[in-house]
């Protein structure tokens, strides 16, 4: 049976080419990524 052997969970801070600025929820300078990677036990991973 395969199971999961690893996952991991990484933050990425983008900056935007311009500060965008929306009423609700106020200036924005930089797009938050957030990317998780699962491994298996038989070698296989995939990020999403």
């Amino acid at each position: 049976m395969v199971e999961i052997a690893r996952f991991t969970a990484r933050l990425f801070n983008v900056p935007l080419a311009e500060v965008l600025v929306d009423a609700k929820h106020g200036t924005h300078s930089h797009f938050q990524l957030i990317c998780a990677t699962v491994h298996l036990s038989d070698g296989r991973y995939a990020t999403g």
